[in-house]
């Protein structure tokens, strides 16, 4: 007996050690993450030392800017997930076209109730999502214990969960509904749901697997859907004016005791659980093979099929004497745009006949209709916040600096000479030409289709010359021409500035990704600002763009160089 007392002792101080391991793991990785990224900055990253990476003792600081990040990350979801509750349910009172100028409490906690009592235990549940970060690193590398690290990752998620509700458990309390202790008393019912999930998981589990190969895949699956089901259930209630009386079940003598017994039991299953190291390799072999599927997939959308525009060149591309006038990298970089200049004329033609047809449909508008009667001609443009957009889609950029770099700097950045600075800052030059070059005509399209549907559109109506207002026409022409700088600029800057690709042609950077996202979101909205007045848009993309293109290329002349390496 006293073996056995032992042993479950041993057990249980192997599962809290391992909280603590996993703690100092998880908050390793981001402060390496924090000094990465510090080193990365200009004028600062030359102060930071590599060997700050193994001073444990000077962390300090940044063990608690870590967990600084990780609290407020943390609250920043949770403020998030609460406004989306709210945002739900008036969007599910409008499909049934109820008022929703006040605030209806009830329609929230019935979502609540849903998602966070019934769909957040099934979905979100640790046993069955494992951190990419930590988790996998300590499984899968590190090797520990997964019938000790597992549970323990369970215990202490929910434990940050109710740490990181308790503030708005609070706010809850405010409201003349609720009292501290009902609000309390709902996080810790909350949390008894969630480890009920939990055993229901992995009891699932354990009768799955004598059954299926792949039981990790087909139940991760099935609780997702499960979860979306779950989900819309709300969602309908609330749109037929149906709520749920929150206080009434949650407070409920019989729901209080039926969870914390029902959560009791869950503790000591999640204890006694024998396949969690089954389980626990069942994510990291999920993870695994769903990178490996992920890898074509990034490399089709960031190169598509640049990578294979080296091959089946024929004789006529080959030759290296069609340039004999030029020398160096101006003859290096214009025998690389001939040699794949078929590559390039279909991506050109391509975005000159859409940008034609879009001119040549505005203008059968037009004729057939005219401009809308209520439009203000001399004060407003429609057309060129529709036009950055359009620039986006348009622009050569992102292909031509993925075709570099697949073609040319790939092979090319293995040797120093090729990383110099001299050679780095006369080839950003040289290829930002052409890539202006190879904009041109479409913007030149789209010059005309912003000219043809702000200023020309009153002559389809009228066929009065005298009625345009022809001196509108060199300020919109200088417009887009900044966003024909912009765009051919911003893709080759950031290319040089950051060199997201690796050399297996995918992307490590999440940095670029995220400034990616940013300009799509930016030129998606310029569709929103059609009643902007013209010159306030006008002076606003000239002054934005100069100043950005000013920017970057001090960026460029002083850092390029050092940034543009081979990953």
């Amino acid at each position: 007996m006293s073996g056995e007392k032992d042993n479950t002792r041993h057990f249980k101080t192997g599962r809290f050690t391992m909280i603590l391991t996993a703690r100092k793991v998880s908050i390793a990785i981001t402060i390496n993450r924090l000094i990465r990224f510090g080193q990365k900055l200009p004028w600062i990253g030359r102060r930071i030392p590599d060997s700050l990476y193994g001073h444990q003792d000077s962390k300090t600081i940044l063990l608690i800017l870590a967990n600084l990040y990780r609290l407020i990350r943390r609250l920043m979801f949770k403020a998030l997930y609460i406004a989306l509750l709210v945002a739900f349910s008036f969007t599910a009172m409008e499909i049934n076209e109820q008022p929703t100028g006040s605030f209806n409490l009830d329609a929230v906690l019935t979502l609540f109730f849903f998602l966070s009592f019934i769909t957040a235990p099934l979905v979100y549940s640790k046993a069955l999502n494992l951190d990419i970060g930590t988790d996998l690193m300590m499984v899968d590398q590190l090797r520990a214990d997964a019938h000790n690290y597992v549970p323990a990752r369970i215990y202490e998620r929910k434990i940050i969960d109710f740490g990181a509700t308790l503030p708005f458990a609070i706010l809850l309390s405010l409201h003349e509904a609720f009292t501290l202790p009902q609000a309390l008393l709902i996080l810790l019912l909350q949390a008894g749901m969630k480890l009920i999930g939990e055993s229901f998981i992995l009891v699932s589990f354990s009768l799955l697997r004598r059954r299926l190969v792949n039981a990790y895949k087909i139940l991760s699956y099935s609780l997702i859907g499960l979860g979306l089901i779950v989900s819309l259930i709300p969602m309908i209630m609330i749109s037929l004016k149906i709520y749920l009386p929150f206080q009434r079940i949650v407070f409920h003598p019989l729901f209080i005791a039926t969870v914390l017994f029902t959560s009791v039991i869950s503790i000591r299953c999640i204890q006694r659980y024998r396949h969690y190291r089954e389980l626990a390799w069942g994510t990291v072999v999920h993870y695994h093979l769903a990178l490996e599927k992920v890898k074509p997939k990034q490399k089709q959308q960031l190169f598509g099929n640049a990578d294979q525009w080296n091959k089946n060149l024929d004789a006529e591309a080959l030759r290296s004497d069609r340039f004999t006038g030029l020398t160096g990298y101006a003859y290096f970089n214009q025998l690389f745009f001939y040699r794949h200049r078929r590559f390039f004329r279909k991506k050109i033609m391509l975005r000159t006949a859409i940008a034609g047809l879009a001119v040549l449909g505005l203008s059968v508008i037009l004729l057939l209709t005219g401009p809308p009667p209520d439009v203000d001609l001399t004060g407003q443009t429609f057309m060129l916040p529709l036009c950055f957009f359009f620039a986006y889609l348009l622009s050569l950029g992102r292909a031509a600096t993925a075709a570099m770099f697949a073609n040319c700097d790939a092979a090319m950045l293995v040797y120093p000479f090729y990383r110099s600075p001299s050679v780095v800052i006369e080839n950003f030059y040289l290829r930002l030409r052409k890539i202006m070059w190879y904009n041109a005509p479409a913007f030149s399209l789209l010059a005309l289709f912003a000219i043809t549907g702000d200023i020309l559109s009153i002559l389809y109506q009228s066929g009065d010359p005298a009625l345009v207002n022809w001196v509108m026409v060199p300020p919109y022409l200088l417009t887009v021409m900044m966003m024909w700088l912009f765009f051919s600029f911003h893709d080759l800057f950031i290319y040089y500035i950051l060199q997201p690709y690796t050399s297996e042609l995918g992307t490590k950077s999440k940095l670029f990704s995220i400034i990616q996202f940013a300009v799509y979101m930016l030129s998606y909205l310029n569709i929103m600002l059609s009643d902007v007045q013209i010159t306030t848009y006008m002076m606003i993309v000239t002054a934005l763009t100069l100043l950005y293109v000013a920017l970057g290329l001090v960026s460029i002349n002083k850092f390029c160089w050092k940034t543009f390496r081979l990953k």
